[in-house]
């Protein structure tokens, strides 16, 4: 997803191209429900766009709009890796 310009809203880059990438940082659409059984699949899908970006990600931002349901806090951060267990 890029910056739409001139906004702070953000949308697809494949739809939109002229949407701006911020450097450092992947904002990345879940398209699903996020619960455990599907966890490991989102974050491979997320570590491969941090692994083929030019410049190092130092935050990503998953969006959530698209999922029925927001998960607990927690579960934002043991996708990435570094929560509590």
């Amino acid at each position: 997803m890029g910056r739409v310009p001139g906004s702070d809203e953000f949308s697809d880059l494949t739809r939109h191209p002229e949407n701006e990438r911020v450097p450092g940082v992947l904002v990345y659409r879940v398209d699903a429900e996020l619960f455990f059984a599907n966890a490991p699949t989102i974050r491979a899908a997320v570590m491969d766009e941090v692994d083929t970006r030019e410049r190092p990600v130092s935050l990503v931002v998953l969006d959530m709009r698209s999922s029925r349901r927001r998960p607990h806090r927690r579960r934002h951060a043991r996708i990435a890796g570094r929560g509590p267990r």
